[in-house]
């Protein structure tokens, strides 16, 4: 194993959020020319950007995020909060809270527990269809053939 592979396994979850946010700001500087305060695309085409290509980079292994700290979900919901603000072009003195209401965007720990759930429930259908095939494939039970009870 390589030493760059091992410290990817070995991050903590401060390590993996650092990397998420420099990852999503890297995103959010190519996409500024398309979703910025300038741009000329309707709200709907910036959130479907977003939502297509900048929120698919911060929620990377989100289903195992329900052990992170609540500052490091903090961090991810920042980031959204920030790119929220330039699609809409929103001055400074309107809540975050009221931008997400407006453009329908979830927060960020409800849109993590919601892949969450359906990543456990996918795993949970694979489970179960891999125990039924495995049932399938096996010969069934010889059944043993009935004792003679007659008196001989």
């Amino acid at each position: 194993m390589s030493m760059e592979a091992y410290e990817r396994v070995h991050r903590t979850f401060k390590q993996h959020t650092i990397s998420n946010r420099q990852k999503v700001n890297a995103v959010k500087s190519i996409l500024y020319p398309l979703i910025g305060r300038k741009s000329k695309l309707s709200l709907s085409n910036k959130l479907l950007l977003y939502k297509s290509l900048v929120r698919p980079v911060m929620s990377y292994a989100s289903p195992v995020w329900g052990a992170a700290a609540k500052s490091n979900i903090q961090t991810s919901e920042s980031a959204q909060n920030i790119i929220a603000r330039q699609i809409t072009n929103s001055p400074w003195f309107i809540c975050n809270r009221y931008i997400a209401k407006d453009i329908k965007l979830q927060p960020i720990k409800d849109y993590f527990k919601k892949r969450a759930i359906n990543f456990f429930n996918k795993i949970e259908k694979i489970i179960v269809i891999q125990q039924y095939r495995k049932l399938r494939s096996q010969p069934p039970p010889e059944e043993a053939a009935p004792k003679d009870t007659s008196p001989s």
